[in-house]
C-alpha cells in the first residue's frame, strides 16, 4: 500500500502549495510542505495517509489542524508539541541514538517556551524537525549541531539555485519512508555531490578525522519481524539513510553556529 506514497503525497503538496512540478519549491514553499507532512506523518494510519489525498484542501487547513492538534490554534505548549513527537513513534525508526532532539531541544529558541510556539515559530520548526526525522536523530535528549544549517543543507544537497525540483522532492519523500527504494533507484546523486560541493565553496572533507567517528551508536534495526503493509515494503518513517545521511551529517558539524529564531 506503501508503493506508491511518495507519489501521492508528492502530488498532493504540489497541488495544496499551488505550485509548479517544473519549478519545483523553494525554501519558503518547503517550510510550508513540512508542515503538510508533519500532519501526514502523525496520523494514526500511515498507510491509509499514504494511499489517499486527505480531507485537508489548502495549506491553511494543515496549520490549523498542525496547531490545534490537543488545543487552541494559536500556540502549541511543550506537552502538545510531546505528543506530536511521540505520534511518530510507532513508524519512525532513528538510525543514531548518539544524536538526537527532543522538545525541549525545539523549545530552546521559543520565545517563550511557557507560553508555547506561535504559529510563525511552529512554521519555522516543521522543516526542522523534517529535517531531523531525515537525518535519522532520535527523539529524546542528547547535544545536536545547529539545526538552521540542516535546512539550508537539505536544500543544498536535494535542490539547485535554491529550489527543490519535483523528482530531488519524490526523492526526499522516499527517504522519510514514504516511498518504496524503488522510487529513487535510478536518482543520479553525482549532481548533487557537485551542488553540494559548490554551495559550500569547495569545503575539503579530507580534513574530517573519520577514523574518530564512533558508528557504535548506529542502530541496526531487524525488520523481519515487522508485518509488511501492500507486499514486501514497510511503511515507515524513515529507510536506509547511507551515503546523503552522512554527508548532510559531516556538513553540518563542520558549520555550527547560533540558531535563533525570527
Amino acid at each position: 500500500m506503501c508503493r506508491n506514497c511518495a507519489s501521492v503525497l508528492t502530488d498532493h503538496v504540489f497541488d495544496v502549495l499551488a505550485s509548479s512540478k517544473e519549478d519545483g519549491l523553494q525554501e519558503a514553499q518547503f517550510e510550508k510542505a513540512a508542515v503538510i507532512l508533519l500532519v501526514r506523518m502523525s496520523e494514526r494510519n500511515l498507510a491509509l495517509s499514504c494511499s489517499s489525498e486527505g480531507n485537508l484542501d489548502s495549506y491553511d487547513d494543515y496549520l490549523t489542524s498542525l496547531m490545534s492538534r490537543e488545543g487552541t490554534p494559536e500556540r502549541i505548549t511543550q506537552e502538545e508539541m510531546k505528543l506530536l513527537l511521540l505520534s511518530f513513534s510507532e513508524y519512525y525508526k532513528p538510525q543514531t541514538h548518539g544524536k538526537c532532539f527532543s522538545t525541549e531541544s525545539l523549545f530552546e529558541d521559543v520565545y517563550d517556551g511557557d507560553l508555547g510556539a506561535s504559529l510563525r515559530e511552529m512554521q519555522h520548526l516543521s522543516p526542522l524537525i523534517v529535517a531531523y526525522l531525515l537525518e535519522g536523530y532520535c527523539i529524546g535528549e542528547a547535544d545536536f549541531p545547529d539545526p538552521e544549517s540542516f535546512i539550508q543543507d537539505v536544500i543544498a544537497l536535494y535542490g539547485h539555485d535554491g529550489v527543490i525540483p519535483l523528482e530531488d522532492f519524490k526523492l526526499i519523500m522516499s527517504q522519510l519512508g514514504l516511498g518504496s527504494s524503488d522510487d529513487h533507484s535510478g536518482h543520479d546523486h553525482g549532481e548533487h555531490d557537485e551542488h553540494s560541493e559548490d554551495v559550500h565553496g569547495g569545503h575539503d572533507h579530507g580534513d574530517h578525522d573519520h577514523s574518530e567517528h564512533d558508528h557504535s551508536d548506529h542502530d541496526h534495526h531487524d525488520h523481519a519481524g515487522h508485518d509488511d503493509i501492500g507486499g514486501n515494503e514497510q511503511c515507515n518513517i524513515t529507510t536506509t539513510m547511507t551515503t546523503t545521511i552522512m554527508t548532510i551529517t559531516i556538513m553540518t558539524m563542520q558549520r555550527m553556529s547560533t540558531f535563533t529564531i525570527r
